[in-house]
């Protein structure tokens, strides 16, 4: 990508330059790449990075691939993330809005679930191994465990 590219991308959606880069415009591009687009797809697109990491491209390229509805270029990647979740799911997907309802509440708390046992799991490697826990992870008796509160946006 030049710099006339980066200009053009720039200019079609300014708030991109204040985006964090490691947890923010990084995992997005990832997820670009591995859909097999490349930096002159993103040119066509820039409005990939406005949509939430979690709680749309996501569970929308998840869901996809469940209902086996492949996501080939960057025109179709564009209409998928587009619009609202019942529009998405009847008109992009073809199945009853209701279903992907149901799909978001599990995907939300699989991932929660998910980001709660890393989040356990760094806390006790930087404990020495368990500091305040018994051997089934759980707190010991005087030590309360502190609530972790992550936003998806953040966290992950």
């Amino acid at each position: 990508v030049g710099l006339k590219d980066l200009k053009a991308f720039v200019k079609r959606l300014p708030p991109v330059m204040g985006y964090p880069v490691d947890w923010e415009l990084r995992k997005k591009w990832g997820l670009f790449q591995e859909l097999g687009l490349g930096s002159m797809d993103l040119a066509e697109f820039p409005g990939w990075f406005s949509y939430s990491l979690h709680d749309r491209l996501m569970p929308r390229l998840e869901f996809c691939g469940q209902q086996g509805v492949s996501i080939e270029d960057v025109v179709l990647l564009r209409v998928g993330m587009a619009g609202g979740d019942t529009a998405f799911a009847k008109e992009f997907v073809g199945v009853e809005p209701e279903i992907y309802d149901d799909f978001v509440l599990e995907y939300k708390m699989k991932t929660k679930q998910e980001r709660m046992a890393r989040t356990r799991t760094k806390r006790r490697a930087s404990n020495g191994g368990g500091g305040g826990e018994d051997e089934r992870g759980n707190a010991r008796e005087g030590e309360e465990e502190e609530e972790f509160l992550c936003s998806e946006t953040v966290c992950d």
